[in-house]
This record gives C-alpha cells, sequence and structure tokens, in this order.
C-alpha cells in the first residue's frame, strides 16, 4: 500500500491535488502502524522515505490549511 498509493510520485501527486486530507490520514495512518509495531518487519528504507513523506505531507497540509472563518451575515447579498 505504501509503494502504490503514497510513495508513488504520480499517485501522490494525483492524491495531494484531488484530496489532500486523504492523502494525510493515509501516511498518518501507515505512520501510526509502524510506531505501534503493528507493521511486521518493515524494511527500513521504506520507513525512512515514509517518514519523509509524512513530514513533506504534513508540511505541505499545513502552509496551505486555512482556519475555519464562518461567513458575516450579509455578506452573500446580491449586489445593488
Amino acid at each position: 500500500m505504501a509503494n502504490t498509493y503514497l510513495l508513488d510520485e504520480q499517485n501522490q501527486e494525483f492524491l495531494r491535488q484531488a484530496n489532500p486530507w486523504a492523502l494525510r490520514s493515509m501516511v498518518e495512518r501507515l505512520q501510526e502502524s509502524v510506531d505501534r509495531g503493528m507493521w511486521e518487519n518493515p524494511d527500513p528504507d521504506l520507513i525512512n522515505q515514509l517518514t519523509s513523506s509524512h513530514l513533506e505531507v504534513e508540511a505541505t497540509w499545513r502552509s496551505g490549511c486555512r482556519p475555519y472563518i464562518p461567513f458575516e451575515l450579509g455578506s452573500m447579498r446580491p449586489e445593488p
């Protein structure tokens, strides 16, 4: 899964554009499985790539993330 969805550049770019929240969630879940010892005999190089990908996705997500700001009442009124 890591190689196919997260470490493949084309798939990662697609997810980054189509649904960055899904990409972030997938990376976090795989990283959590490593941290909790749920991934039996993970390849150290794969884990390093996954960690780098996690940091990159997190940095990209945070830089593009905007805080929720509710619209002001009346701001949707048509112009006269």
